[in-house]
Order: C-alpha cells, then sequence, then structure tokens
C-alpha cells in the first residue's frame, strides 16, 4: 500500500527533471516541487437567524474564505437549510 502512494511522486521526479530515458546518477541534482495539502472542510447547515458573520465567527473562519470555499459572489444570499463548505483550520 506505501509502495502505491510513491508513484505519483516518482512520475512528478521523472516528468519536471525529464528523465525519461535517463537514469539517475549519484550527484545529479534534481528539482522537486512540494504539493500543497489538500484543503479540509466542515460542512454547516444554515439555521433561522443565522448569516455569514456569525458562522465565521462560530468556526475561527472569515466571511471571505467561506465565500471562496463555497463559490459564492460578496453578495450572495444565504438560505435556512442550504450547507456550507467551512475551511478547517486542522485544530
Amino acid at each position: 500500500c506505501g509502495e502505491s502512494r510513491r508513484w505519483p511522486l516518482r512520475w512528478r521526479l521523472v516528468r519536471d527533471n525529464g528523465l525519461w530515458d535517463q537514469t539517475v546518477t549519484a550527484g545529479k541534482l534534481l528539482r522537486v516541487r512540494t504539493v500543497p495539502a489538500q484543503p479540509s472542510y466542515v460542512v454547516h447547515r444554515v439555521l433561522r437567524g443565522e448569516n455569514l458573520t456569525t458562522i465565521s465567527r462560530r468556526y475561527g473562519s472569515s466571511i471571505a474564505e467561506i465565500q471562496g470555499a463555497n463559490n459564492m459572489g460578496r453578495r450572495t444570499v444565504i438560505r435556512i437549510g442550504q450547507q456550507l463548505r467551512i475551511p478547517s483550520r486542522g485544530k
């Protein structure tokens, strides 16, 4: 199982360094890109009386982060029962 997780990394190394028909020798410099972590979310169902300000304060997030995670415009109206993805802080 651990072997299969390493294959994407190996292919990125081959692709990024143009190693299609070459072997890697000691001392060869390789470019290695870091892969950003996938964001994780909490799902929140909007209750009566809630707005983006109260929801953002509850989860320690910003209104802009919630809007971005849900592809909302600046003036998007939320509705009771709507499910919102809230970016988690990884605590």
